[in-house]
């Protein structure tokens, strides 16, 4: 009997119904079934609990419903090779990841010469990327991105490492130059300006003034200063929260350092 009565279901116009059931109630059903009070009855259950699911659904589709110019690209800084994992340089790749696994959002389209992956944080759009250019070339993959999805550069939150901090250390600033790091310094030629947010990842100074750069920031952390990081991982997606609240004068207070 549920059977048939899904089958003659089937056959009501559905915006018909949505009408009649708003206008009328039960009596709107009457006006397709006259001759069947029984299978009317079983229609009437069915299509009540499938009306209410779906104006639940809609009720709460319009409380979600995000504002189409407040979208956010995060990008993580680091160079694509296997070899690279775990080296300093790979700071900001490592803490993309992180944040990844905590909103349930997939790094794995391939356009805009990097990894990529869209979704939703506390009822704004965001964009996570990692860039496969290599360092020196990540503006060539986030300007590209920006552009597409139309995200000014200060809805543009970067992730990098930073060798004047210890490892662990954040340091958060609304804008500013590149600071002897190429990744930013490719960001800042591509976007057309300094005028971004990035969360600069401490990975350590080099341990002598002759040590060669090079070396040091492809250099692999040692397990005691790869925990460091990872503990900071929750105080950085806290401070990338606030910084997309527009509170990133109070991300700066509360976890620079």
């Amino acid at each position: 009997m549920q059977a048939s009565a899904f089958s003659i279901c089937s056959i009501v116009n559905f915006q018909r119904f949505v009408k009649a059931w708003n206008a009328g109630g039960q009596a709107a059903f009457l006006l397709f079934f006259p001759q069947n009070r029984f299978l009317f009855l079983r229609a009437y259950v069915i299509l009540k609990n499938c009306t209410t699911h779906y104006f639940k659904q809609k009720r709460k589709g319009k409380t979600t419903t995000m504002n189409a110019n407040d979208i956010w690209l995060i990008a993580g800084l680091g160079n694509p090779e296997a070899k690279y994992d775990g080296t300093r340089h790979n700071a900001g790749f490592a803490a993309l990841d992180s944040l990844a696994g905590k909103w349930g959002i997939s790094v794995s389209k391939t356009k805009f010469q990097g990894l990529w992956g869209q979704g939703e944080v506390d009822g704004r759009k965001v964009v996570l990327l990692k860039p496969l250019t290599y360092m020196n070339l990540s503006g060539d993959s986030i300007a590209p991105l920006a552009g597409f999805f139309k995200i000014p550069a200060d809805h543009v939150i970067v992730l990098c490492d930073d060798i004047t901090q210890a490892p662990g250390k954040l340091r958060i600033r609304p804008s500013g130059s590149a600071g002897g790091h190429n990744g930013l310094k490719s960001i800042i030629a591509r976007l057309g300006g300094e005028n971004f947010p990035r969360i600069r990842i401490g990975v350590g100074a080099k341990p002598r003034p002759d040590y060669d750069l090079a070396d040091w920031v492809l250099g692999k952390f040692p397990p005691e200063d790869a925990k460091a990081m990872a503990d900071r991982y929750p105080d950085l997606e806290a401070a990338a929260k606030l910084i997309m609240d527009g509170k990133l004068g109070l991300a700066q207070s509360k976890y620079n350092g």
